[in-house]
């Protein structure tokens, strides 16, 4: 067993155990470095499946690559986050029709939802499309809003 003490530490670590996962993925084949990985990690209080471990060489292995690059992904959904909030306030400017229709449709869910009894303040305030699956609801919401951006541009 090596002494903890001799190890590198961070990124440098994450290095030292890829190469060690690949000398006993060579010498044991891939399931025998998973397992291997996983019981390391069980020892030290991580309770992860070999098949995590697995995950983590790929991960590791195209980051080195160069085929990961997750502050460009975050760039390009603030982006677009950005863009959808721009084009709802865009759409909302008082004095707009496009703002009445929407001050109208919201008014109309508020009288709706105080005739159905929805007054609690601990429901989740999101709307409901009619799917048991709450990334479904969230998916049609975003369609929705889409849609209304759409018929704003009419």
């Amino acid at each position: 067993m090596t002494d903890t003490n001799d190890q590198p530490s961070g990124t440098a670590n994450v290095l030292h155990q890829m190469k060690a996962y690949r000398v006993l993925s060579e010498e044991y084949g891939t399931e025998g470095a998973n397992l291997l990985g996983s019981k390391s990690l069980e020892r030290n209080g991580v309770k992860i499946p070999p098949e995590g471990v697995g995950h983590w060489a790929q991960i590791n292995s195209a980051a080195e690559q160069g085929r990961m690059d997750l502050e460009s992904e975050g760039a390009v959904a603030a982006c677009k986050v950005n863009a959808l909030v721009g084009a709802v306030f865009a759409s909302t400017v008082p004095g707009s029709s496009r703002a009445e229709q929407i001050s109208d449709e919201l008014d109309e869910t508020v009288e709706e939802e105080e005739e159905e009894g929805f007054e609690d303040e601990d429901e989740d305030e999101r709307p409901d499309f009619g799917y048991e699956d709450e990334e479904d609801n969230d998916e049609a919401a975003l369609d929705h809003i889409h849609k209304i951006n759409e018929n704003a541009g009419d």
